[in-house]
């Protein structure tokens, strides 16, 4: 993550004021409720996922092949005006 962080000017230009900032920056993944960890362990991230039809889950290659029957692929676009990955 710390690649996409310095294409943002700002980002970039703290690493030599606070270095703690800056990874904090970097090396924090969102924690509001709409993110959930679930581990190594795919199959809970699929259960929520045939649960919740508007929910997004990331995974290997492999696990979507072997269960492309539960799960429908999206392609992802980087929308970088914005820094974010839109799909």
């Amino acid at each position: 993550m710390e690649g996409g962080c310095q294409t943002f000017k700002w980002i970039k230009d703290l690493k030599p004021r606070d270095e703690k900032e800056y990874k904090g920056i970097y090396q924090t993944v969102r924690e509001a409720s709409a993110y959930s960890e679930a581990g190594e362990n795919d199959n809970p991230i699929l259960e929520k996922l045939v649960a919740n039809l508007v929910a997004v889950g990331v995974y290997g290659y492999d696990f979507v092949e072997d269960t492309a029957n539960n799960l429908r692929p999206m392609s992802m676009q980087p929308n970088l005006s914005l820094g974010l990955a839109t799909g």
